[in-house]
């Protein structure tokens, strides 16, 4: 290696330690977890494997799981998300940061209505307690 080579290696090195640092911290705040309008809570991501992982280690938080794609499978993020109650309240409203949105609310009948490119598709989801809905959703 020459000393120009070794030169560069060691000004690269602060450098992709900070990046590596400034990434993994973008990826822990863009998976914590929002509340709802009722009080309960919601996280949206998936995007990329280490972030899967760590989505995937909190699912047991949340009685509510969504899954976002398009018709050939591929993953779906940017998704408008409505949650109503029975009464027709919106209990979440966001937009998905992921493929993935886990939400933990009170037991109920909720009605999703979730919008991409001006498409828009509508589930139906019963929770119950700790347990209730896995969905997937494909546009």
């Amino acid at each position: 290696m020459t000393r120009i080579q070794s030169l560069l290696a060691l000004c690269a090195l602060p450098l992709a330690i900070y990046t590596g640092q400034a990434l993994a911290e973008d990826m822990a705040q863009a998976l914590q977890p929002q509340q709802t309008e009722n009080g309960g809570s919601f996280i949206t991501g998936g995007v990329g494997d280490e972030e899967m992982a760590q989505l995937k280690s909190t699912r047991a938080d949340y009685n509510l799981h969504v899954l976002f794609t398009g018709k050939s499978g591929e993953f779906q993020s940017g998704v408008k998300v409505q949650i109503a109650n029975t009464k027709g309240d919106v209990v979440l409203d966001t937009t998905t940061t992921g493929p993935y949105l886990y939400a933990k609310l009170p037991a109920g009948k909720y009605k999703i209505n979730a919008t991409l490119d001006d498409r828009t598709q509508s589930r139906s989801v019963q929770l119950a307690g700790r347990s209730g809905g896995d969905t997937h959703i494909v546009f």
